[in-house]
């Protein structure tokens, strides 16, 4: 019941916007995606190491130009191009 009121409601504000919006449904099973999705990023992103940061607690001289390893800028790249993969995912699927 106050799932209704709520849509109604929603429907109302984006009618403003959009002929369209009175007809707005809700799919449960896609809020069940987004929801599983949510979560399984959150726990990937918990484990995910730690990318190189400010810290100097290593007792290691501060250089002007740190040296960044070959595995460390690969594990940097493969997370930005996951990101941008999942932003294609994102946006391809909030268009359709």
């Amino acid at each position: 019941m106050e799932r209704a009121a709520a849509r109604d409601l929603l429907a109302r504000y984006a009618s403003r916007f959009s002929v369209r919006a009175l007809d707005l449904t809700v799919d449960s099973s896609l809020l069940w995606v987004g929801a599983a999705l949510a979560i399984v990023a959150a726990v990937i992103l918990a484990y995910v190491p730690r990318l190189p940061s400010a810290d100097t607690s290593n007792a290691q001289p501060v250089e002007r130009h740190p040296r960044i390893t070959g595995s460390t800028s690969r594990r940097q790249r493969i997370f930005a191009v996951t990101q941008i993969a999942a932003s294609f995912v994102l946006l391809a699927g909030a268009s359709a």
